[in-house]
């Protein structure tokens, strides 16, 4: 799928269009009946630039794959906005021939989660009081054995740590900008599992995309729920 049909396709998903105030720094939209500042809506496109990147990275990583598997496992850690317009956009972004894509999305937040439900996505709640290993079994139970792409969007310690036990082999764990993690990663683990930790930048420079690339009006309507 190219930039622009991307972008079409996030088209189609709004409600309606966006009218700037006068004289001022602020969106009037329509679809949320409410009003966003300029500065989220700049936080918006950096979303969109982040997924689309992600999900670019992902794709080249499925394609570089020998052996297509017939159904590929999708684990996005977050259901902030980045994650669910990640969510909702990689069943065709990542698309192959004979393949099947398998998203889920994780985070702690119940409300979260049910903006992500919205969009189709199976969820999986990561309680802040569950243990960290029963975490871990239950995502790899929901996800059939475990993920063979985890985008990891929240970039803590914990998380990154987490994804690793439950990345399957031969699998890659993309991680974004936003990560926080100061972390060891043993290479040899990485050798023996044939796994790889791919760098997903929020920049504008993947092919493609333009300075207009997701214009801020586009996304300020997608969904009321904080990034």
């Amino acid at each position: 799928m190219t930039v622009t049909e991307f972008e079409n396709k996030l088209d189609n998903s709004l409600c309606g269009g966006n009218i700037m105030e006068e004289n001022s720094n602020k969106l009037l939209t329509p679809c949320m009946k409410t009003v966003v500042t300029i500065e989220t809506c700049e936080d918006a496109e950096k979303s969109v630039d982040l997924a689309y990147n992600a999900l670019t990275a992902a794709k080249r990583h499925i394609e570089g794959q020998e052996d297509k598997k017939a159904s590929t496992t999708v684990l996005i850690i977050g259901a902030n906005k980045l994650g669910r317009v990640s969510a909702e956009h990689a069943p065709n972004m990542l698309a192959y021939p004979m393949g099947q894509i398998n998203v889920f999305i994780a985070d702690s937040s119940i409300e979260r989660l049910m903006a992500a439900e919205a969009i189709c996505c199976d969820v999986i709640c990561w309680s802040v009081d569950e243990h960290e290993q029963s975490l871990v079994e239950k995502t790899k139970s929901a996800c059939k054995g475990g993920a063979d792409l985890i985008m990891d969007f929240i970039g803590t310690p914990r998380t990154i740590q987490r994804a690793m036990k439950i990345l399957n082999k031969g699998g890659a764990l993309l991680v974004g900008p936003v990560a926080l993690a100061n972390i060891t990663i043993n290479p040899s683990t990485l050798i023996a599992q044939q796994q790889s930790i791919i760098g997903v930048p929020d920049n504008k420079k993947t092919n493609e995309v333009t300075t207009d690339h997701f214009r801020l009006h586009r996304l300020v309507s997608y969904d009321p729920f904080e990034f």
